[in-house]
């Protein structure tokens, strides 16, 4: 092997670690099995991980009741057939989302969604109710709130809905296939 075919090496490693890395919807090696940890572990991801702030001219305890019935309706208990393209064949899975709004003890509220294929066995680091594929911090007062959010980008769809939840607007469901 040439000296210049060995520098080249670890860049290859470097990147093909990264490309793999950023498919996940998970950015820890670990079981997570609370938003606010999934949020924790996102907002030190480098890459893989998307994030997005916005303040809405609402009450926190508003928002936070419509974000939570609204995601109910549109994400719990639903299944939902996928089709993957993998090396020219088609796999096909089924998903199981849950969604919902937790407050955790330092003061935060989290929004979440998670995702689990329920024809597959399960991975050994995944959570009870499946991966969390996106995960925002909500807090505010009685005048405003503000929505941290982090995602992959399989999930970016989730964002524009959980703005118009925010809102106040009843808008439709996020395509979940």
């Amino acid at each position: 092997m040439t000296p210049e075919n060995m520098k080249k090496r670890p860049i290859l490693a470097l990147m093909s670690a990264a490309l793999l890395s950023a498919c996940a919807s998970s950015p820890v090696d670990h079981i997570v099995e609370a938003p606010d940890e999934w949020v924790y572990y996102a907002k030190e991801a480098k890459f893989g991980v998307n994030t997005d702030e916005t303040i809405v001219s609402r009450p926190l305890k508003q928002t936070l009741a419509d974000v939570s019935e609204y995601s109910a309706k549109c994400f719990n208990g639903k299944f939902v057939k996928t089709t993957q393209w993998l090396g020219g064949q088609v796999a096909g899975g089924i998903n199981q989302y849950t969604s919902g709004v937790n407050h955790s003890g330092n003061g935060m509220d989290y929004f979440y969604v998670q995702t689990r294929p329920v024809n597959k066995l399960p991975y050994p680091s995944m959570p009870k109710n499946g991966y969390f594929s996106f995960a925002s911090e909500i807090s505010g007062d009685n005048k405003q709130t503000k929505i941290a959010s982090y995602y992959g980008n399989h999930v970016k769809p989730y964002l524009f809905t959980l703005k118009q939840w925010a809102n106040g607007n009843k808008t439709k469901c996020p395509d979940l296939s």
